[in-house]
């Protein structure tokens, strides 16, 4: 991304917030400015769309540390890194938030770097830029993002004034505490070169041997082009930046919702054609039970399976395969006669397959239920001829035969 938004916070809400939107393709500033306090910054929303965000942060709320460290620093190590420098802190460990920096070697002792920041502090700042609806990547602190070389570095910002006196070193100060913060540093630095890239208060530039002047510049521009350069961001561990995926879910919500509904539809369709299916299928096997009951009663209870076993069992016994179409159709067609009239029963049955005839020996309760059958039957275009009847008993027996119309 060309342009990227660059924001300084400051320490307190009541304080100036500054801005500015740099092209790293035109190598150019696009637009710059300055918010009276941090309720304003809700107005930056518009330019940090799109845009990646940068976010400076006073570096006089930071402590920078150097810390000796084992040649291979372990987890527990880092764990126990806060525990370490206790005593050199004011504050309760628990209410600080430790960031990492390089690791490096000094001789022969491995040091690593750490900022300590106030948990509240940071989150403070992070809060500020949630409620303007800024997404910040990057948060380095201020001075960091001065030139890094053998001199002091200092420019001003707003009334404040970044000093960078090292790798690892800097802070911002007051204009009226900068002469004692120069003084402090070139004492421990042996009168290191100071660079100005802001005019100094008149009488302090005279108080040190070593001063020089590089080409004044727009603070944020000059922090927007070195911040490139550092590789140091507050943003980590818990406060580690994340995307917001939930843009992403957004976009492809409405889609999964027709995908699951046309899921669903498709799915509750099938399953109301299997319900169909089963249903239909369900009848068909009653009605087989119930033809094949009403022509071998003996067989009422038994299921579609063993149903078909029987009749293939039957028709093998009664001439085999040339006849079985016609057999199955006078036995279908002839159902209906059988259920009305139940008490007549079948006694043997035989297949003719030259003559296309069931012959069959029945029984049934008088004669009648002989002639109720027989005329059923023909209404179903089937020919019916009866044998002697005779009484045994109670019963009436006889002979029928059953075969289509001609």
């Amino acid at each position: 991304m060309s342009e990227q938004l660059f924001i300084r916070l400051p320490s307190q809400a009541e304080q100036r917030v500054h801005w500015l939107v740099w092209s790293s393709t035109e190598d150019e500033v696009i637009a710059s400015g300055e918010l009276n306090n941090v309720e304003q910054m809700a107005t930056l929303s518009e330019r940090a769309s799109g845009r990646q965000a940068t976010v400076f942060v006073p570096s006089c709320d930071i402590l920078f540390k150097q810390v000796e460290t084992p040649a291979k620093v372990s987890r527990q190590f880092i764990q126990a890194l806060p525990y370490m420098l206790e005593e050199e802190l004011a504050t309760d460990v628990d209410e600080l938030f430790f960031a990492q920096g390089k690791k490096f070697q000094d001789g022969e002792l491995h040091k690593l770097e750490v900022a300590v920041v106030n948990k509240q502090k940071m989150q403070t700042w992070l809060d500020w830029l949630a409620d303007a609806g800024i997404k910040c990547h990057k948060m380095l602190p201020d001075a960091f993002a001065l030139p890094n070389d053998e001199q002091v570095n200092l420019i001003q910002l707003g009334q404040d004034w970044l000093v960078r006196f090292s790798d690892f070193g800097a802070t911002t100060c007051s204009t009226e505490h900068l002469a004692f913060w120069l003084e402090q540093i070139q004492a421990k630095q042996e009168n290191k070169a100071i660079c100005q890239y802001s005019p100094l208060p008149e009488g302090i530039a005279a108080q040190f041997e070593q001063v020089s002047e590089s080409d004044y510049i727009l603070p944020l521009e000059l922090l927007a082009k070195q911040s490139q350069q550092s590789s140091f961001n507050l943003r980590q561990g818990q406060y580690q930046f994340r995307k917001d995926t939930s843009k992403y879910f957004k976009v492809w919500r409405n889609a999964a919702i027709v995908a699951g509904i046309a899921v669903l539809a498709s799915l509750a369709d099938k399953s109301i054609k299997i319900y169909q299916y089963e249903q239909q299928a369900e009848v068909l096997d009653q009605q087989i039970r119930l033809t094949y009951a009403s022509v071998f009663p003996n067989g009422k209870n038994l299921s579609s399976a063993i149903i078909q076993k029987e009749l293939k069992r039957k028709l093998d016994g009664i001439g085999g395969g040339t006849g079985q179409a016609s057999f199955l159709s006078l036995v279908e067609a002839s159902a209906s006669a059988f259920q009305a009239v139940p008490d007549l029963k079948p006694e043997s049955l035989r297949f003719d397959v030259k003559r296309g005839e069931i012959r069959l020996n029945a029984s049934a309760k008088n004669f009648q239920s002989f002639e109720k059958f027989k005329s059923t039957a023909e209404e179903n275009a089937l020919t019916i001829e009866q044998g002697s009847l005779n009484n045994q008993g109670t019963q009436v027996v006889g002979a029928i035969s059953i075969r289509g119309a001609s």
